[in-house]
Parts: structure tokens; C-alpha cells; sequence
């Protein structure tokens, strides 16, 4: 049968010289080749015709048609399709699966899959266009040489098998049908090897034959080339990896230069001979120590492109001095120099080997800051470096030399209580297992001096394992022990500090209860002038007793800050009367102190020390007559002075002004840096100012200086005033007035009898009626039968067995509108955190007056 198959040299769409190659014969007709990746030619079983103006393929004829013209084209087309596709793609999974759906495109085919063999001759799938089964085909490992598809890699030919429902060979895939089938499968054969097949099946009544045999070898080359490639690329990789590991553990030195000479790269061992941290890339010196060496390398390799030997000197970072040996290639297509590096530093100090070794350890060991010693294994010493003369005032030859029949090891050992058991056992070969032996001894040192000292041994062994050196390695720890004694100072103070927050607490139970009394005297006995007169005495010891024990609690706090509101014009006030005796009499003190100053959150203690500062600096400052005057007022930020603060905020403002001569204005800006002083050897630390600024800004104020050389010098101190005075708790200084009665249910809890009974004694005299109780069990107790009539409780926070603060989470438990009035005398929180606990309407500082007394709860019950 003859039928055209193309006209205008064009074949499904296609050219037809991309696609057919004539192969002439004798008898004018030619065998048809069909072109595929890699510009291989397969032939095919048909033959072609050329004329003039087109061509034609003669195809043997078939009776069941199976085979026509047209359809031989199309496939050859999907053929060239598959062939461009493969040219244009770079994923190879990608080409492999269009591969696969070109198949059963062009077999017409029920099922596609490329199987590959593994190292164990097994066989693995790794394409197949099975919808219903993909997942269990995918899944199943075929043993080698089992199936029709073993079958065909085991012989390395090509299989055609139209009755697989009745071969011997046929194995059944595990979950899947037994069908009637026809089983077309072709070997990956990539050499004299069989990397895998080709297998397509499809219904038995569609039998697969000759030419679907060679269009699927066609394909088949096209999966082989993949896979080899594949294979090429997973070699070129471990090639690469293998290339890449020598380079990094070889024991030689690689290096890469540009054809600038500019370094490139070097490798692990390059690195680690030149002591050059792994992430580092090198300069050029430190390779071949200096310019002018590199200069004639480069030179060498310019004119001979090749170097076999060129040797220099080059300093690691560690200080070693290198004998190296370059040996460089010049490659102008890839625009590189690469290179190998040897160290002959060895090599060349081979026959110095003794001495070389014998000036490192000198040379380390003089350098060295810390005391070195190293001892022979017959005892005499061979080193000792200057740290060691220095810190035990000898000299090397005084220790060297021959003493008394004491060899310089014994004389070692007098003079190091502890020495002498380390060094007989490192002598006597028993420290070949111990790595490093450390101790501390002490020794005496002078009359007036007591030196500490820790040790380290370290055991020398030659390459057979005997012992050469023992070197001690000795450490000046005296520092150390010196801290140590200082932190058990500062662990007693700091015990002493408690004991006197403890004595505090109790002597100020003690002060209330004096002070108390002896109001209630002067009001019982109000026309008896003696009493009177004997009763200011006792209130007069009583504030100084207030003041040491105010004192003792600030020891106490370790430094934490105790605030609360206050009025700034009380600790102006209180501040000056300690001031009185620290001021000079030729200097006058002025306070102008506004009325009405509103309250401020701070801590008295730190705002005391502020102005203390102030007013010591001023008086410092004031060489002859001069003035210090101290003011307070409220201050209103405008926005060009805010700053950092909102606009409008109001500040209570401390000014301390000064007539003494000034501070130069280039050291305004340095006075507030810590340790820095204008003042003579021991008369400043140069903390006061900074501590102050310190101060202040931790208390959320500022602070503004203004001097004028030989005029004078001002400093403000700003404070935000408190958002919610009317919170605020009052002392007995802040409350003036007379006596406040009531006729109120007061419930009050202390443990001290001698507070119990004075504060029962001063409301049954103020009209009220009194419950006290010396425990919190026995004031829950009571509160929770009669929290309906209990208007007031006066709590304590310092008592034994539970807490003030216990007692007052309970209160509110059983009663959540109960007010409560706290008065202590010590609490481990300061008043603020009190007054913002639930129910604390109030506090009060033991001691306090009467009046403050009546006041506070006027205020209270009056809410």
C-alpha cells in the first residue's frame, strides 16, 4: 500500500527535515529514520520515497488496519512534540511525566509506568498514569528477575505479550484486578547497562505490535537519556563532594587568587596553620608576610605560568614564624591562580629542633603575666619567668643556685607551705593520668602582708609518654580572698541592719506608747504647769528617740526605696535642724517656703540626702561671709520648657541658691558625671551630684542648674506633684488641731500590750467605744460576730503568727466596706502600697500624737 504522507515538506504540523531522514537503497526507495533527543536517528519499519516536490512513506500493508498512514504520522508528531519539549525543559521528573502521558497519547494505552532497578537488582516505580491504583503501583517493590517486566530487565530485550492473563511469567500486583491484558515493555539500556523499563499495558483485544514495539524504543531512549543523565549528575555531585572533602582535610594548604593576585580563598588547613579564625578571610600578608614576597610570586606566574617552588616567611596571628613553600598554576580561561601551600617551618628547624623549642618555652614563659615554673623530672628547676620573681620577690639566679645542700625544688617547697605533696607526686610519675591539679594555700609574704595563691599543674610527656617538664602555673588570688571578707563584712552589716529594723519596729511600739501616755497626761492635767513642763521634756526625747530609730529603719531597707507622700516643706524644715551644726556660722541660711505646697510621692530619706548635698556643696563652695537660701513653690511647665514632660504638668519646685564662686561654665555639663570633682584629694568622691541627679530622675523629676562664675549658683529640683493628694497619708507634723471625739465601734488588733492599752485609753477618752485584741485570730473572731457594728479597725502590721497583711486579706473576705487604719511602726511596704490596697483608708507612723490620732480618724469615719 502506498499513501502520501506529506505534501509542501511539512508532516503534522512539523518540518519534515526536523522529523525524517531518507537512508537511500538500490532500488530507489529508502529506509525511513525518525529523529530524536540527543540528534539520534532510530529507524523505523517503513520506507519513504522521495520526489521532486513531495514524499511519500511506503508502509507494508495490514490486513486488521491497526496501523495506518495518518496515524503514523500523528505519533511520529507527538514524537517530535516530546522531542522539543525535552529540549525546553529543565525538570527532569517534569519530562518524565510528560513522557509517560506522551505514550499512552500515541499506544492508546490503559496504564504507563517507567520502572528503575535498584542497587539490590529490585525494581521501583517511578512514573505511572494509573488513576484508580497510582498509590499501591507506586508503593510495591518488585524482586528482581519476577514478572514480565523483570523478565525484560533480566535479559536486557524488549517484551511484547498480548495474553498476559495466561503467561507464567505474569505477576499480579497486590490489591489491584486480574485483567485481560496486553503488555508492552521496553529496558532502559543505557551501555551494557539496564537502568530500568518501559512498561504499558492496555485490553487484550488491542494487541500491541511491531511498530508500537519501535516508537516505544523511541521513547525509551528518551527516559534512558534522562536517567543516565541523572546518574551523571548524582556522580558529578559526589565527585564534587569528594573533591570538596580533600580539599577541606587535606594536610597541605589550598589556596585561590584572581589574576590580580588578590586572595580568594584558602582552605581548613591554611587556616589553621596561620591561626586565622575559619569565617576570616586572610590579607596578603598574612600568607607571604609581606608585599614585596607576594610582588615576586605574582611575577614568577606571569612570566612562567607555572611556579613549582617558591619560598618565603610569613607570621601566623598567634606570632608563629613560618617557613612556607608556594607552588601556583595560572589559569587565564577561568581567570583564577590556584595554588598549594607547605609549611617547611619544621623541616628547616629540624637540626635547631632543641633550641627552637627551648626559646619558645623561654619566651612564653617570660611573657607570660601569670608566676611560671617548670621543674626537670630530677628536681632541678630550668624555669621561672619574671610574673614568678615579681610576685615572690626572688630572683631566678637566688633560686638557681645551690643553698644550704637545699636543691632548688626543696627550697621551693619551704617556701610554699602545700607545694611539696604535687610536686613528689608529678616527680614520682604519678600525674601521667591527672590532666591538671589545682589548689590554693596561702603564704606569708613581709610582716604586713598575707598573699593567696591558687595552682595549676600540668604534666609534659614526650611522644613515647614519658615525663619531660611539670610546669606550675601560679595565680595571685589575694584579691579574691580579699572580696570574699568584704562580702561576710557586708553579709553582717547587712544582719546588723535587720537586727535594727527589728529593734526599730519594737522601740518605736515602745516611743508610741511614752508619747501617748504622756499627751494624755498633759490633757488630763491641763492647769498643772509642772506636769505640763515634764510632759513637753518626754514629747521633746521621744521625736529625738523617733529620729535614731527613723535612722535604723533606713539601715534596714538595703537601699530600696520607701515612698510615700509627703510635704516638702517637712523635710525642708526637719532637714535644717541636722544642718544647723554642719554649716559654717559666718554662713546664713534663709528659707522661703510657700503655703499650701501640695504633696509629692517620694522617699524622704533619698529627698534628705539630695539636699543635704546641695546645702554641703553650697557651703563648700562659699569661701568667706555668704548666704544659702532655700525656697519651695509650685511650678507650672510651659511648652518651650517641658522638654520631655507634658506641657501644663505642675511641679513642686526645691531651690537651693548659693553665693560662693560659681562653677566655670565647660564644667556644667561634666558635674553630674559620676566620680567626677573639683575638690582636693579626700574631700570628694564625686558622687554627690550624680547620686542626686540620680535621685531625682528615678523620683520621675529634674533637675536644672544655672552659675555664674564669682556669682553665685542655683539649683532647681522639680518633683511631679501627687495626681491624688486628698489619698494622701498625713503624719502627725501635717495635722494641726484640736482633739476630734467620737462615738464610733473602733476594733483595734496589736500584739504590744503597753500600744493596746494606750490607744484603748485615748478613745475611751475620745468617746468611742473600744474593742482591742493581741492577735489576728482572735480580731477575725470577733469582727466576724459583729462586722455589722465594727465602724473602724486599727491594724497593726507587724505581729507573730499572722501577719497584718493576712489579717487585712481576711477583713475584707468577711467584710469588703470595712475601713481600716493602719498604724505601725514598721512595715515591710511603704505607705503608698498600702494606701492603694482595698479598705486602707489610712496610715499612721509610730509614734504619733493624740491629735494626729483624732484627726486621722475623723477623716476616716467623716468619708
Amino acid at each position: 500500500m502506498k499513501a502520501p504522507v506529506c505534501r509542501n515538506r511539512e508532516l503534522a504540523e512539523f518540518p519534515l527535515d526536523q522529523l525524517v531522514k531518507p537512508i537511500p537503497s538500490e532500488d530507489g526507495e529508502c529506509r525511513l529514520s525518525v529523529r530524536v533527543a540527543g540528534n539520534k536517528w532510530t529507524p523505523l519499519d517503513c520506507q519513504v520515497r522521495c520526489y521532486q516536490d513531495w514524499r511519500e512513506i511506503i508502509l507494508p500493508y495490514r490486513a486488521d488496519g491497526s496501523l495506518g498512514p495518518s496515524e503514523l504520522a500523528a505519533r511520529l508528531g507527538a514524537i517530535l512534540r516530546i522531542t522539543t519539549e525535552l529540549r525546553k525543559h529543565g525538570n527532569d521528573e517534569a519530562i518524565i511525566e510528560e513522557i509517560g502521558r506522551a505514550c499512552q497519547q500515541i499506544t492508546r494505552s490503559n496504564r504507563t509506568t517507567i520502572f528503575i532497578v535498584n542497587g539490590d537488582g529490585s525494581l521501583s516505580p517511578i512514573f505511572t498514569d494509573d488513576i484508580e491504583y497510582g498509590d499501591t503501583i507506586m508503593a510495591m517493590r518488585v524482586p528482581a528477575g519476577t514478572g514480565l517486566t523483570g523478565h525484560v530487565i533480566q535479559h536486557g530485550r524488549a517484551l511484547i505479550e498480548n495474553d498476559v492473563l495466561h503467561s507464567p511469567l505474569t505477576l499480579q500486583i497486590p490489591g489491584t484486578p486480574v485483567m485481560d491484558e496486553a503488555l508492552l515493555s521496553v529496558p532502559l539500556v543505557s551501555g551494557e547497562r539496564v537502568l530500568g523499563a518501559l512498561t504499558l499495558t492496555r485490553d487484550a483485544s488491542q494487541p500491541f505490535s511491531q511498530v508500537d514495539l519501535e516508537i516505544m524504543s523511541i521513547m525509551a531512549s528518551q527516559v534512558t537519556d534522562i536517567l543516565a543523565e541523572q546518574e551523571l549528575i548524582e556522580k558529578l555531585a559526589a565527585s564534587e563532594a569528594k573533591f570538596r572533602s580533600l580539599v577541606e582535610n587535606a594536610e597541605v594548604g589550598l589556596f585561590r587568587l584572581d589574576l590580580d593576585g588578590r586572595l580568594l580563598e584558602i582552605n581548613p588547613w591554611a587556616h589553621r596553620l596561620l591561626s586565622i579564625p575559619a569565617d576570616e578571610v586572610p590579607q596578603l600578608q598574612d600568607i607571604w608576610g609581606s608585599e614585596d614576597a607576594h610582588h615576586r610570586f605574582m611575577q614568577r606566574l606571569r612570566e612562567e605560568t607555572h611556579v613549582s617552588s617558591f619560598e618565603c616567611r610569613s607570621l601566623s596571628r598567634d606570632g608563629r614564624l613560618l617557613e612556607l613553600q608556594f607552588s601556583g598554576r595560572l589559569f587565564r580561561d577561568l581567570g583564577t591562580i590556584e595554588g598549594v601551600m607547605h609549611d617547611l617551618t619544621r623541616q628547616k628547624r629540624h637540626e635547631q629542633e632543641s633550641r627552637d623549642r627551648l626559646g619558645f618555652l623561654e619566651n612564653f614563659i617570660s611573657q607570660s603575666p601569670q608566676a611560671l615554673l617548670v621543674v626537670k623530672p630530677d628536681g632541678s628547676l630550668e624555669h621561672v619567668n619574671r610574673s614568678f620573681e615579681k610576685l615572690f620577690g626572688l630572683e631566678r639566679r637566688t633560686l638557681m643556685l645551690d643553698s644550704a645542700g637545699m636543691s632548688p625544688a626543696d627550697r621551693l617547697c619551704s617556701l610554699i607551705p602545700g607545694l611539696v605533696e604535687h610536686w613528689t607526686a608529678a616527680l614520682g610519675g604519678q600525674t601521667h593520668t591527672v590532666d591538671a591539679q589545682s589548689v590554693e594555700i596561702r603564704l606569708d609574704k613581709g610582716p604586713s602582708r598575707e598573699l593567696h595563691l591558687a595552682f595549676t599543674v600540668f604534666p609534659i610527656h614526650n611522644q613515647i609518654g614519658n615525663l619531660t617538664e611539670v610546669v606550675f602555673l601560679f595565680q595571685d588570688i589575694t584579691r579574691r580572698f580579699e572580696l570574699q571578707r568584704q562580702l561576710v563584712r557586708a553579709q553582717k552589716l547587712e544582719s546588723i541592719g535587720s537586727l535594727a529594723g527589728g529593734f526599730a519596729h519594737d522601740f518605736k511600739n515602745i516611743l508610741a506608747s511614752i508619747l501617748g501616755n504622756a499627751q494624755f497626761i498633759k490633757q488630763r492635767f491641763a492647769e498643772d504647769p509642772e506636769l505640763q513642763r515634764i510632759g513637753d521634756t518626754i514629747e521633746r526625747a521621744t521625736g529625738k528617740a523617733d529620729n535614731l530609730t527613723r535612722q535604723l529603719l533606713g539601715m534596714s531597707r538595703e537601699g530600696t526605696e520607701q515612698r510615700r507622700r509627703m510635704n516638702l516643706n517637712t523635710l525642708v524644715e526637719d532637714t535644717l535642724q541636722l544642718l544647723g551644726r554642719g554649716v559654717p556660722k559666718r554662713i546664713h541660711l534663709h528659707t522661703e517656703l510657700a503655703s499650701d505646697l501640695p504633696m509629692v510621692m517620694a522617699d524622704s530619706e533619698q529627698l534628705e540626702q539630695v539636699l543635704l548635698n546641695l546645702v554641703l556643696n553650697s557651703a563648700d563652695a562659699i569661701a568667706e561671709e555668704g548666704q544659702i537660701h532655700i525656697s519651695t513653690r509650685v511650678r507650672r511647665l510651659d511648652p518651650d520648657a517641658a522638654a520631655d514632660d507634658k506641657p501644663g504638668k505642675h511641679f513642686v519646685e526645691l531651690e537651693v541658691r548659693d553665693t560662693g564662686c560659681g562653677i566655670p561654665t565647660d564644667l556644667q555639663v561634666k558635674i553630674f558625671d559620676p566620680f567626677f570633682t573639683t575638690k582636693s584629694d579626700g574631700k570628694g568622691t564625686g558622687l554627690g551630684l550624680a547620686m542626686v541627679d540620680g535621685i531625682v530622675r528615678a523620683h520621675g523629676g529634674r533637675v536644672e542648674l544655672a552659675s555664674r562664675p564669682n556669682v553665685g549658683t542655683r539649683f532647681r529640683i522639680l518633683l511631679p506633684v501627687c495626681e491624688n493628694p486628698s489619698e494622701s497619708a498625713q503624719s502627725d507634723r501635717e495635722i494641726h488641731g484640736g482633739l476630734l471625739p467620737g462615738t464610733e465601734h473602733i476594733l483595734v488588733v496589736d500584739d504590744e500590750d503597753v500600744i493596746r492599752d494606750m490607744i484603748l485609753r485615748i478613745l475611751e477618752n475620745l468617746g468611742y467605744k473600744a474593742v482591742a485584741c493581741s492577735t489576728g485570730h482572735d480580731a477575725l473572731e470577733y469582727f466576724s460576730t459583729h462586722r455589722d457594728e465594727v465602724d473602724l479597725v486599727i491594724l497593726d502590721m507587724m505581729m507573730p503568727e499572722m501577719s497584718g497583711l493576712e489579717v487585712h486579706e481576711r477583713l475584707v473576705a468577711l467584710k469588703p466596706s470595712v475601713r481600716i487604719l493602719v498604724c505601725s511602726g514598721y512595715s515591710d511596704q511603704d505607705s503608698s502600697a498600702l494606701l492603694n490596697m482595698p479598705a486602707i483608708h489610712g496610715f499612721l507612723q509610730k509614734p504619733f500624737s493624740i491629735s494626729a490620732f483624732s484627726q486621722n480618724l475623723r477623716r476616716i469615719l467623716d468619708a
